[in-house]
């Protein structure tokens, strides 16, 4: 992550080198820089400073997706999905109530709060994420 300034005011060499921290290497070849809200003519200036390639949005990192836009419920349908999944692989197996409530808040919830820490989840999801964990149990 870097700010306009940073880039603005760069020697950073070709090399990769950042010149504070010599012995920091990036390799050009397997990073990529995603951009969003800036002008052209900045990013072009970021690419030919860095050497990287530009990276295109959405991208996805630890099964997350990052858009820079607010998520609509078509986003989140890895995490319905992965949800899904994991309740149907359960329903063959006899848990008690208690078993089927552990399995719910631990499981299922740490998902969705794992999705919550990077984004502002649409209500619509979480009543589908709430609709499926009501129907195990």
């Amino acid at each position: 992550m870097c700010w306009r300034e940073e880039i603005e005011n760069s020697t950073e060499s070709r090399d990769g080198a950042h010149p504070k921290m010599s012995r920091i290497r990036l390799s050009p070849a397997e990073l990529k820089i995603y951009c969003d809200g800036m002008d052209e003519l900045t990013i072009q200036r970021l690419l030919d400073l860095s050497g990287f390639k530009r990276g295109i949005l959405p991208v996805r990192y630890l099964g997350v997706t990052f858009i820079p836009v607010r998520l609509t419920d078509r986003d989140c349908k890895s995490l319905i999905d992965k949800i899904t999944s994991r309740i149907e692989g359960w329903v063959v197996k006899k848990f008690s109530y208690a078993g089927k409530l552990q399995l719910a808040k631990s499981v299922i919830h740490s998902q969705v709060n794992f999705w919550c820490c990077a984004f502002v989840l649409p209500k619509k999801v979480l009543k589908m994420v709430e609709k499926k964990c009501k129907a195990f149990l």
